[in-house]
């Protein structure tokens, strides 16, 4: 923990992995039993979220693809939207002649006023990542993604819990902040193919209307700090990728590079989205992703 925080720089101590705890295979359901197979989609069983008013247990799942699910955490209420690609459930008019792999839009209300540089999102693991490329190759892979990455981007996958991490408000595509009955729905309309609309006005005239000139304003520390969530008011992140694609575990970065991720990060889930206080209170929410792979190894463990 302590350690852990030095070498992060003066990083967030809970960017070390304070309170991500290690893989429990035992609190993973039977592969015949997930409704997503390839995939089991659940609540990260480390923090408590209800579902539909029902806390939610290791064997809970979630069912994407269709209707937003209602959540809660002990910091955030509110709704997730996730479509995943290639399920044989998957939306075919929103993936449709684009090459998104996930998306996840998340709506809902802050429990408490926070600043917009505590409220992280991103990647982490719950243990080492066993087969990483050698270093060069990393560096390789994230020099060819730093054009898409925030400068306020904090990652090491070299340690005991890798993680990536940047300002939620920064990673998002698009990004809405609503008053009470003004709230957009969260499924979008296929008019607009289902896509978050953009929406900053009530914090100002300084914040960019247009989504790519407000991420690059909240890429810079000090701005970032100079806002905060209202508890009062209503929020909407639309977050979609291209690189990761869950139903394969390839990860894609350009036509001619990519891995098979299943064979480097070992037994443990991706998360789908994930967002956190960087001050340690704990998660907003965090919704994660096995694989059947995962499990298969060593004698087919079902």
């Amino acid at each position: 923990g302590a350690e852990a925080s030095q070498e992060g720089g003066g990083l967030p101590r809970s960017v070390s992995g304070g309170e991500i705890p290690d893989v429990d295979l035992t609190q993973v359901p039977p592969v015949s039993t997930w409704i997503h197979s390839p995939l089991l989609i659940r609540a990260a069983p480390h923090v408590p979220h209800k579902v539909d008013g029902i806390k939610c247990t290791a064997t809970s799942q979630l069912r994407v693809n269709k209707v937003p699910i209602p959540f809660e955490t002990d910091l955030f209420k509110g709704v997730a939207m996730i479509r995943v690609a290639n399920l044989s459930d998957s939306p075919k008019g929103y993936f449709k002649g684009r090459n998104r792999k996930l998306q996840v839009a998340i709506q809902g209300q802050f429990k408490k006023k926070t600043r917009f540089d505590k409220v992280f999102s991103g990647q982490e693991f719950y243990q080492k990542i066993p087969s990483l490329p050698p270093k060069r190759v990393v560096d390789t892979v994230f020099s060819l993604l730093s054009s898409k990455l925030p400068p306020t981007f904090l990652q090491d996958v070299f340690a005991d819990k890798p993680f990536f991490l940047s300002p939620l408000v920064n990673t998002c595509q698009g990004f809405a902040v609503e008053k009470d009955g003004e709230v957009q729905d969260v499924a979008g309309l296929e008019s607009e193919r289902w896509a978050v609309k953009e929406n900053t006005e009530l914090l100002g005239d300084e914040v960019p209307r247009n989504a790519e000139k407000r991420r690059k304003f909240f890429a810079t520390a000090s701005n970032l700090e100079r806002f905060h969530f209202d508890p009062a008011l209503h929020y909407t992140f639309d977050y979609y990728q291209h690189f990761m694609d869950m139903n394969s575990m390839r990860f894609v970065v350009t036509s001619f590079l990519g891995f098979d991720v299943s064979g480097i990060i070992g037994k443990q889930p991706m998360q789908l989205s994930m967002a956190k206080n960087m001050d340690g209170e704990g998660y907003y929410w965090n919704f994660e992703s096995w694989h059947k792979t995962l499990m298969e190894e060593e004698g087919g463990e079902q």
